[in-house]
């Protein structure tokens, strides 16, 4: 009995280590459903990869997009976001996630971390759901970087 206990602290722990190890990705992943539920971009570029002049310029009317999508489009509102479990895709660039895959090669990273999210929110028919997915991150300049918004 005792042996088992230690293996369930022992692994309870081993947890805690891996769960630390991605705070920053899911802290950010919270970050984006705030900039997508405000419309901030200010709070949304700290949290993506440098931008040329061109990108970031685009980058206000596509989080306007996205924002417009989930608060009046498809769904209607973010509600109670929250991050469930993250799941590491190792050998990003040998990935059979196509984006995984091209990102990985383009940007030269090897790790991609999946945030897995829910929140509640509303349908057009007017009907209550939960709407899930994955902000996906990966380690490029020594910081993480988001490599989507929202999937």
């Amino acid at each position: 009995m005792k042996i088992i206990n230690l293996l369930g602290i022992m692994a309870f722990l081993s947890l805690g280590v891996e769960a630390s190890d991605y705070s920053v990705p899911i802290e950010n992943c919270v970050k984006a459903a705030e900039a997508v539920k405000n419309n901030d971009a200010a709070l949304l570029k700290p949290l993506v990869r440098d931008l040329n002049p061109e990108e970031e310029q685009a980058m206000t009317p596509y989080l306007a997009k996205i924002h417009t999508y989930y608060t009046k489009g498809s769904y209607q509102g973010i509600r109670n976001f929250r991050t469930k479990d993250v799941q590491v895709i190792e050998n990003a660039k040998a990935s059979i996630y196509q984006d995984t895959r091209e990102n990985a090669e383009k940007y030269n990273y090897d790790e991609e971390i999946w945030v897995n999210y829910s929140f509640d929110t509303s349908r057009v028919d007017k009907k209550d759901a939960v709407k899930s997915g994955q902000c996906k991150f990966a380690q490029i300049g020594g910081r993480w970087v988001m490599m989507n918004v929202l999937n």
